[in-house]
């Protein structure tokens, strides 16, 4: 055992002045600093992507949170670094009351990158839990004869397509090219369903990109490896409570400027690592080992937020059996696709007896709320 704190492995040479922080794995949140240097060479991964879906020819949108998130600002100044600019921003978020003061922030972030020469659009705020803005908005880009791609996380992405459904839009031949949480199959058919192409890509916070799926990834989650800043190997290990045998991602940094040292680090990520066999964009330069059946053994993901896990078993195991009765076990959750998104299923035992199962959740949602992510 080899002592260590948060910022053992922090680059020192890498500099950088913009961070950014994990929403929490085995950690409460693990801050990163992002360098221009790191953050430029992502432009070569945008650049593959550009070439081998052809989003030159294509309006492009984002579905992406505000601040604090940067994943919107930061790609939007990248597309528009590379003459490529994004044409809408959409964003779901909190209530004024909970929001406000950083809608305001991203609204001033724009102005600046605007002031600056970048070409990035003010987001465009959903109503409550309706994604049908989004479909309709690519409704009218595919009458007009345009094909439309829209990058963002993965379970709002599949509301836009159920939304399309729903209303009878059209948006076939529209491209999603999705992140966040597991592309599983339930999601998949959900969106293809609606005429929609769906490709992952796979990032860590703490690394940065990691993976991005080609035109011939059509099945499972599955990405090309970027082997030039990031390597990758597994190790055969057991999922935490429970004897399921897995294949554990372990990941190590490459690239000098890379924010981070890490080296065979896991972040309770699970996958395949093989030979890729396409003759796609990423496979021309160079990057010919892929990772699939990626997915989550050790974190609940959905919507783009990452809840702790040791968090969530605490709470489980002692806030509600210390109000409503039971022990450590008869409270638990499930995380399942419903309705083609990422729900998450609280479920009490029946040998607790008759309780409100409005009070439990509350209780639950409370004690979730004091907690990172929550």
């Amino acid at each position: 055992h080899i002592a260590s704190k948060e910022d053992s492995f922090t680059n020192p040479g890498a500099g950088g002045f913009m961070e950014s922080r994990s929403s929490g794995g085995r950690s409460r949140g693990t801050p990163t600093r992002q360098n221009p240097r790191h953050q430029a060479y992502r432009d070569i991964y945008d650049r593959l992507l550009a070439q081998e879906f052809d989003l030159a020819g294509r309006a492009q949108a984002r579905l992406m949170p505000v601040l604090p998130s940067t994943a919107a600002l930061t790609s939007c100044l990248r597309l528009s670094r590379m003459g490529r600019p994004v044409d809408e921003w959409f964003a779901a978020s909190g209530a004024m009351r909970d929001s406000g003061h950083y809608r305001v922030a991203t609204i001033f972030m724009v102005l600046l990158a605007r002031a600056l020469g970048a070409s990035v659009p003010l987001p465009h705020q959903l109503p409550r839990n309706d994604f049908a803005p989004v479909a309709r908005w690519i409704a009218e880009r595919r009458a007009g004869g345009e094909k439309v791609a829209v990058a963002g996380f993965l379970s709002p992405l599949v509301r836009v397509a159920a939304a399309a459904l729903d209303l009878g839009l059209d948006v076939n031949g529209t491209l999603f090219l999705a992140g966040g949480e597991a592309l599983t199959e339930t999601k998949r058919q959900t969106m293809e369903a609606a005429g929609v192409e769906v490709f992952p890509n796979y990032w860590i916070s703490e690394i940065g990109p990691v993976g991005f799926a080609c035109r011939q990834m059509t099945s499972g989650n599955t990405v090309h490896l970027l082997g030039d800043s990031v390597a990758a190997v597994s190790r055969k290990r057991k999922a935490p409570r429970s004897d399921v045998e897995l294949d554990s991602l372990l990941f190590t940094t490459l690239l000098p400027f890379s924010p981070r040292f890490l080296i065979n680090a896991e972040m309770d990520d699970a996958g395949t690592i093989g030979p890729c066999r396409c003759r796609c964009a990423f496979s021309q330069a160079g990057l010919t080992t892929q990772i699939s059946n990626i997915a989550s053994y050790g974190k609940l993901t959905g919507q783009g937020i990452t809840l702790f896990g040791t968090d969530v078993v605490e709470i489980l195991e002692a806030a509600p059996p210390a109000r409503f009765g039971g022990a450590p076990g008869d409270y638990q959750l499930v995380e399942k696709d419903a309705s083609g998104q990422t729900q998450i299923e609280l479920r009490v035992s029946p040998r607790v007896g008759a309780i409100s199962p409005k009070a439990v959740k509350q209780t639950f949602l409370d004690e979730l709320r004091g907690r990172y992510g929550g």
